[in-house]
């Protein structure tokens, strides 16, 4: 009875403010393009890339000694914490996943990865938020520095109590041709960021429609539920920690993007919640100390475009045209392929 109730409700409200959802939905639409999609989509299929390749990494290394006894991690998942630094959120959790699912990580190396292989990438951070939103440079290079030094720090809380890994990990299958790992590198990468595209859309939608319902509504919902918006929302009010703190949290429309992932690789939601508020608090306290420390001037520039003009120059057209030609290779039958 309650389900129906919601349906319905969901049902009128989407009739009655069908005219703001559309507009939302289209400001999603503007935001993925402008900014999500180039921003990331290269990072993915590099990702996907380097996981799939089944690159050796040295354990005799000091730098791979230091990370696998602080983070009690096998050196191969040395690659995927550098790529989640800078690929953006989806890099470092799909590169978890193809550990995971080719037999390279155990359960408990695979929290220890969840916890901390979530950041937002210096292009997003130093362009779209701190140069776009808060009008330096400067201010972008203090969230990638607070969310990356409490993201390490997460880590370490994560590996406490953890046994080292041992000696002997389960063999990888052999790494496949290289064109046939660029294909399905280039394949996964356009799933993962269509689906990126239509949860923005999503809570772009919904929040237009309850603005028009409720009016302005708390900054707490922009800042927990979409981390473009929240950080817009910060930058409005010159709040660099607190950028910091939503860019670390990464709002529940990336979550949401994340939950196939962690489903699949069994990691309950809660548990990489906890984490992620860990991570939040972290780095507003981090983020805080370095704004005094070093002092960036920041003002409220918001020239990232989240509404209007879909403004698309000539790499984003050959992203959008590189992402509809994989999905539609990807989802043709198996006959229109082989001829």
């Amino acid at each position: 009875m309650l389900m129906i109730a919601m349906v319905a409700l969901t049902a009128v409200f989407l009739l009655a403010r069908a005219e703001s959802i559309a507009d939302g939905v289209g400001e999603g639409i503007v935001l993925a393009v402008n900014q999500v999609i180039p921003s990331l989509y290269p990072f993915l299929i590099l990702t996907s890339f380097l996981s799939r390749q089944n690159i050796f990494i040295s354990e005799n290394n000091r730098i791979v000694r230091i990370f696998t006894r602080l983070f009690k991690l096998p050196p191969h998942c040395l690659i995927s914490a550098v790529m989640a630094a800078v690929g953006g959120f989806p890099a470092g959790l799909k590169m978890t996943e193809e550990l995971r699912q080719s037999g390279r990580l155990t359960d408990v190396q695979t929290r220890i990865m969840t916890a901390c292989c979530f950041h937002a990438g210096p292009a997003f951070l130093i362009t779209a938020v701190g140069q776009n939103m808060f009008g330096s440079r400067k201010a972008g290079l203090l969230l990638m520095s607070s969310t990356l030094l409490s993201s390490f720090i997460t880590g370490l809380i994560a590996a406490v109590g953890k046994e080292a890994p041992k000696e002997q990990m389960p063999q990888a299958p052999a790494a496949a041709s290289l064109s046939e790992t660029l294909v399905d590198s280039v394949t996964a990468a356009a799933k993962a960021m269509y689906a990126a595209c239509i949860w923005i859309c999503i809570f772009m939608g919904v929040f237009r429609g309850l603005e028009a319902v409720f009016g302005t509504l708390p900054s707490v919902m922009y800042l927990l539920a979409e981390v473009t918006t929240g950080c817009m929302r910060c930058a409005e009010r010159t709040s660099l920690p607190m950028a910091a703190a939503a860019c670390a949290f990464g709002g529940f429309c990336v979550h949401c993007q994340m939950l196939p992932i962690l489903v699949n690789i069994k990691i309950k939601y809660r548990y990489f919640l906890r984490y992620r508020f860990i991570h939040s608090l972290l780095a507003y306290g981090i983020c805080l100390i370095l704004e005094k420390i070093f002092a960036p001037a920041v003002t409220a520039s918001l020239s990232v475009h989240s509404g209007g003009e879909l403004l698309l120059s000539v790499p984003q057209l050959l992203l959008l045209g590189t992402i509809s030609a994989v999905l539609i290779w990807d989802t043709a039958p198996k006959r229109q392929k082989d001829d």
